[in-house]
């Protein structure tokens, strides 16, 4: 009887006692999967000292250590979408700057191209300007020549005139005196 009664007892006393809190499961949308009920709650059964925590203290004990290593696994791959967010920023930026500088790049090379069929047009235009400089040079040296000559042939013809002047005027003179 007295173990009939101890029995009663421990049955009675188990039915009041709760030794797992059971979670309730939120209810899934079409947005929620086993990662949201993870992250609702660290786990599903909130062990306490019971009987599994008695019988198997490294199973629990991984267990939980589990649950902590999964919410730091899920806090680094936050981590890694901040910075999945700003390395896509950058890449963006990048892109951006590959851009402007391709652009450049096309305008240089234009201005450059242009650049150049300038200085050759100009090029061009001076050894045309140097050929009509020679060659003013070489009649402004044909007029100084020519000058000089008409000069000389002035003065030769002056005297000429003034001689033969002088001469008919010396005949004159000696004829009528």
């Amino acid at each position: 009887m007295i173990k009939n009664l101890l029995f009663i007892i421990i049955i009675s006393c188990s039915s009041y006692s709760f030794s797992q809190d059971i979670v309730k499961l939120p209810n899934l949308g079409a947005k929620k999967n086993i990662d949201t009920i993870i992250r609702y709650k660290p786990y599903l059964l909130k062990v306490n000292v019971d009987t599994l925590y008695v019988i198997n203290k490294p199973g629990v004990d991984d267990y939980l250590q589990t649950v902590k290593l999964y919410n730091q696994l899920y806090t680094d791959c936050k981590e890694y979408e901040k910075v999945s967010a700003i390395v896509d920023s950058i890449s963006l930026k990048f892109d951006g700057l590959v851009n402007n500088i391709e652009t450049l790049e096309a305008g240089y090379e234009m201005s450059l191209k242009q650049s150049i069929d300038s200085n050759e047009r100009y090029r061009k235009e001076n050894e045309v300007l140097l050929e009509q400089l020679d060659k003013a040079k070489g009649k402004l040296n044909d007029a100084e020549n020519n000058i000089k000559k008409e000069k000389n042939r002035s003065f030769w013809g002056k005297l000429l005139w003034g001689l033969g002047g002088v001469l008919v005027g010396g005949t004159l003179i000696a004829i009528s005196g």
